[in-house]
């Protein structure tokens, strides 16, 4: 696993603690890329695990994503939860 693979488990396990959610479930780590969506208004997640070519797509999307919201940024000003 790579280390943001590692920072992001971190991060959502801290968080989940910080704010004294209960967790029902957990699918973390592993080789595996997953899509993950949250509904916050119903208190629910959705996670859908993808296979070898889909991964390779979403990995060329956040690329292409993370290009666009680079340029776009406004660094300015933040506001975190």
């Amino acid at each position: 696993m790579s280390s943001i693979g590692q920072q992001n488990i971190n991060f959502i396990l801290n968080y989940i603690s910080d704010e004294n959610l209960n967790l029902v479930a957990s699918d973390f780590g592993g080789e595996q890329v997953r899509r993950v969506a949250f509904f916050p208004t119903e208190g629910r997640m959705q996670v859908n695990k993808l296979n070898r070519q889909i991964d390779q797509k979403v990995v060329h999307e956040e690329r292409v994503y993370r290009a666009d919201v680079d340029l776009k940024l406004d660094d300015t000003d933040i506001e975190l939860f």
